[in-house]
């Protein structure tokens, strides 16, 4: 029972349906997490398997992630199962590395400043004809309320 639930898991992986760091180091975990488990319960891993396990995971991948692993490959060669997880740990560190690289760069921009220049004459105070706002004219505050 617990070996089939570990193969369900395998078999149940997600979908990678874009490359990405945070999806691609999820579905990482999980195979390791199942795959050590079987191992653990006595179940090695042998030439078929690896195989199958191979061909599973490969569906589950993106495209371009697939296409790339592919390209890796020489002709008539059977993929190694190890090999394979060794490529996809490392472009999981490159993922990281050029996504940590861009949040870098955007906190290096410099903070921009901007002076706001009025080009509107100043206007007159209409009680003394000096150049300030009327609610700051000495004349205008010392009238009365009758004047």
């Amino acid at each position: 029972m617990l070996v089939d639930s570990h193969i369900k898991s395998i078999l149940n992986l997600p979908t990678l349906k874009h490359e990405s760091a945070k999806d691609l180091r999820y579905f990482l975990d999980c195979l390791n997490k199942n795959l050590r488990s079987l191992k653990v319960l006595d179940f090695e891993r042998d030439k078929l398997s690896n195989v199958l396990f191979l061909n599973i995971i490969l569906e589950e991948l993106d495209r371009e992630s697939r296409k790339q692993y592919e390209l890796t490959l020489k002709d008539n060669e059977v993929p190694d199962f190890d090999e394979f997880l060794n490529w996809l740990e490392s472009k999981n560190q490159i993922l990281n590395s050029i996504n940590s690289n861009a949040v870098v760069k955007l906190n290096q921009e410099k903070p921009k400043s901007f002076f706001v220049k009025n080009n509107k004459p100043a206007k007159n105070c209409r009680v003394c004809n000096l150049i300030h706002p009327i609610y700051r004219c000495e004349k205008f505050t010392e009238m009365k309320l009758a004047d």
